[in-house]
């Protein structure tokens, strides 16, 4: 059954406190300067004006509409400037523009007669009020409403773009942990089943580090950025196993500055990489094969690079990832989203075989990583 439910009006008058000093204070700034600029103005015309006069006339217009703006701000949320919907939204804010402009008018006017330093001889007659100054502020009110329409639409959109990025860059996540578990787990499982029967113990010891690793990605769910610290150290789980797996035909050499450790990265950035390597570098090939990860702070900049010594670029792909596995391209399309153009991401042959990829992102940290990573770099 339907529910009838009251349309929600906007909650005004709004409630002041402390924390609107700062929207307080730029409408006066507004105010001030253009008293400033109707005194000078009058001055250099021969009609001076008094600077109480231009302040009461100018702080108070501005205060006025700092009042209403809350109003403003709800019609913009449900009407916004879009393209999609520019011409609905301009068929409400054209009529609220000009009837908000005479209210404010129809207030301001009784109000500056109440406050006016200088009742004598400004206005002259109500006729000429009405006829001359009122349209002039009908007018000017209808340009200041559209003025701070198009700051809230900026801000909104500036606003809903930012969210939209988070919310793809948490799906790419997202994606990303479906991509992982099937694939990681279906070739676990298939090594432990094989080592059952041939080696119970080392069997049993994957199933421990599969558990960890698995708890520590459920721990990290939700985060879309993790210390390095505890990047390195899922990455360490996953490895264990996969150098089960492959026994002596994987080595690992990790060489990490122990200032990259409170780095702020994103999640699960690494798994992809390495993994990407051991795929396409080690397994193809027989012989041992040796991957070294390396971690330094450079110029303002976290880089990370990640060498294997297997099989190496193929001669069509000339550095592009789109040949060398989802994990890649995957990872430059997040980097891409939480960095912009903040970050390089290549893929290159190395001086002796195999293939380097060097991931460069903003040094950044925070209290609560700087701690996690103090306590990783202790157990290390």
């Amino acid at each position: 059954m339907a529910v009838n439910r009251k349309p929600q009006l906007p909650k005004w008058p709004p409630k002041w406190n402390v924390n609107n000093l700062p929207i307080v204070g730029l409408w006066t700034l507004i105010g001030a300067s253009f008293a400033l600029s109707m005194y000078f103005t009058d001055l250099a015309e021969g009609q001076p004006i008094t600077w109480r006069r231009a302040l009461t006339w100018n702080l108070l217009n501005y205060y006025l509409w700092m009042i209403i703006s809350p109003l403003i701000i709800e019609l913009a949320r449900k009407f916004p400037l879009r393209r999609n919907h520019w011409l609905r939204s301009i068929s409400v804010h054209l009529p609220a523009s000009a009837v908000f402009s005479a209210i404010h008018a129809s207030i301001y006017f009784p109000l500056y007669l109440l406050l006016d330093p200088q009742k004598d001889g400004f206005y002259g007659t109500l006729k000429i009020m009405l006829h001359g100054t009122f349209i002039y502020r009908l007018h000017f009110g209808i340009i200041t409403y559209w003025a701070i329409l198009a700051v809230i639409s900026a801000k909104h959109e500036r606003t809903n773009s930012a969210k939209l990025q988070a919310q793809l860059a948490q799906a790419q996540l997202q994606a990303l942990r479906m991509q992982l578990h099937p694939h990681f787990l279906f070739n676990t499982l298939h090594s432990i089943s094989a080592l059952i029967l041939d080696d119970p113990v080392l069997a049993k010891r994957m199933i421990s580090l599969l558990g960890d690793f698995l708890r520590m990605t459920l721990e990290s769910s939700g985060d879309q950025y993790v210390a390095f610290s505890i990047e390195l150290e899922f990455l360490k789980r996953y490895l264990a196993i996969e150098q089960v797996r492959f026994q002596d035909r994987l080595s690992i050499n990790l060489k990490i500055e122990p200032a990259t450790l409170k780095a702020r990265v994103p999640n699960l950035i690494l798994q992809p990489l390495v993994e990407n390597a051991i795929r396409h570098g080690i397994a193809p090939r027989l012989a041992p094969g040796r991957i070294e990860i390396r971690a330094s702070q450079l110029n303002g900049s976290l880089q990370v690079q990640i060498q294997d010594d297997g099989l190496g670029l193929p001669e069509e792909t000339n550095g592009s990832d789109s040949k060398q596995g989802l994990g890649l391209s995957n990872t430059r399309a997040r980097l891409q989203q939480l960095y912009g153009p903040d970050y390089r991401f290549e893929l290159a042959s190395g001086y002796d075989g195999g293939v380097i990829v060097t991931m460069e992102i903003p040094f950044q940290e925070d209290n609560a990583i700087q701690s996690i990573a103090h306590e990783a770099g202790k157990s290390q």
